[in-house]
């Protein structure tokens, strides 16, 4: 499942089947309720991409739709909102505050071989990259 970059020329249409899960996404901050997680992954889209919403608003809401299918495709299109919540994690969790070098762990999740390739970024550059995204 190809979810980020969005490609302009993507044809690519599946009929979007809302299903309804007990979980809402990602884990909620103990302080949050559903309002205030919704605005906060919302806020978190709009903070990294609202330049590449506007340039690119079809292969955006592709994306967006492919995302809603399940969990497993919400975080796979969603990685920034794991390192934001990471980040405030990492202010709260006793063992990262104790451990200075957990910090320093770069995760990169389905990280092999094959999930290496090109793609053509929104600027028409062709770029080597990991792209299992």
């Amino acid at each position: 499942m190809n979810l980020s970059p969005p490609s302009p020329h993507n044809h690519y249409r599946r009929r979007h089947r809302p299903r309804h899960h007990s979980s809402h996404p990602h884990k909620r901050h103990s302080n949050e309720n559903d309002q205030q997680r919704t605005n906060y992954i919302i806020d978190t889209f709009l903070k990294n991409f609202t330049n590449d919403i506007r340039e690119n608003p079809k292969g955006w809401r592709n994306r967006f739709h492919k995302m809603a299918a399940n969990e497993f495709s919400f975080y796979r299109g969603s990685a920034v909102l794991f390192y934001r919540d990471m980040l405030y994690d990492s202010k709260h969790d006793r063992w990262l505050k104790n451990c200075k070098e957990a910090s320093h762990v770069f995760i990169h999740g389905d990280l092999h071989g094959e999930n290496f390739g090109t793609y053509i970024d929104r600027h028409g550059i062709i770029n080597f990259d990991v792209n299992d995204f």
